[in-house]
């Protein structure tokens, strides 16, 4: 006892499949490729001893990672970053110079990872920060 089942049926049952799975899609996959932005702390309790992480990430896979409010220093690094997977970035911060290494503003650790939680929120380095903006291209070297 089969079903018959004409061509008429068979086109709707693919086109039923073809919406149900185009439903299916989480949200997060959309984050893919849409990096760009300014990202800061977003609650009273996220500033640690007065320190405040600022990450620009731009659009030709650069960034600028800056800690502030840190005594005597102005520890920053920039760099490349790129694609870990599919909602993971991986920074490089540059080579630093001898000198720039010994002084008070040197982050030790050169390469941190990004994790988008959603659209507008990431984590990095067990910190969540938020979108602030969007940016367009600046020079880094301000």
């Amino acid at each position: 006892m089969f079903l018959e089942i004409n061509e008429m049926t068979m086109k709707y049952i693919y086109i039923f499949l073809l919406f149900a799975s185009c439903s299916r899609i989480p949200k997060s996959s959309t984050i893919e490729g849409n990096y760009e932005g300014f990202y800061t702390y977003k609650k009273n309790d996220s500033l640690k001893a007065g320190v405040r992480v600022r990450l620009y990430l731009y659009k030709n896979q650069t960034f600028l990672y800056k800690l502030e409010n840190v005594p005597c220093a102005k520890p920053q690094c920039q760099g490349i970053w790129q694609t870990a997977s599919k909602n993971t970035l991986l920074l490089k911060c540059n080579e630093a110079d001898f000198s720039e290494m010994l002084s008070n503003g040197y982050i030790s650790q050169r390469e941190h990872t990004v994790v988008f939680l959603n659209r507008n929120q990431i984590e990095l380095n067990k910190d969540t920060l938020v979108k602030v903006k969007e940016i367009k291209y600046e020079n880094l070297k301000n």
